[in-house]
């Protein structure tokens, strides 16, 4: 889904949009799962290399952020300060649109995970922050009183796209 190559009501491969990319692009994908279904038992590399137990079950997964829709069982948004800034939440329905994702919920296949990204994030804020600790620069930010005399600004390191936005600052 993160693709954008799953028709996400069916919950499979888009033929359309794979055929756009490559021939024979499904075949070489394999099956979706849910990602909280097993892919069957670890290989033997990793037993005999690693030391795995060989009944360790291999699970399909998902990335970090429906990861922590899951693991906290959100009902309502939640908010991912990272590399990439995110906004997520559940949905009912599936609308598709130009500004964010839509994906399976990790753990609930009759609703929906919608997700905003922010590109402009952890190293932007490590940028502005400049060569100062991060206790040095909270500091410096608790003597400014709140709101900041009327003044807010958003930071693009590099160009964003959600909202679409050009480098530099305004």
């Amino acid at each position: 889904a993160g693709m954008n190559l799953m028709n996400i009501v069916k919950k499979e491969w888009d033929k359309k949009c794979l055929d756009n990319i490559a021939p024979n692009l499904e075949s070489k994908l394999g099956l979706l799962k849910p990602s909280y279904t097993s892919a069957g038992n670890i290989g033997d590399y990793f037993v005999q290399k690693y030391g795995f137990n060989s009944n360790t079950l291999i699970i399909h997964w998902s990335g970090d952020n429906p990861n922590s829709l899951a693991g906290l069982q959100l009902d309502c948004t939640g908010i991912n300060l990272g590399t990439s800034d995110t906004v997520f939440g559940i949905s009912k329905n599936p609308i598709p649109n130009t500004i964010g994702h839509i994906l399976p919920n990790p753990i609930d296949p009759n609703n929906y995970m919608i997700m905003i990204c922010f590109k402009n994030a952890a190293l932007t804020r490590e940028k502005i922050k400049g060569n100062i600790t991060w206790d040095k620069f909270n500091s410096i930010l608790k003597t400014t009183p709140v709101g900041n005399f009327g003044n807010i600004g958003f930071y693009y390191d590099i160009e964003e796209i959600t909202p679409p936005g050009k480098i530099g600052y305004f």
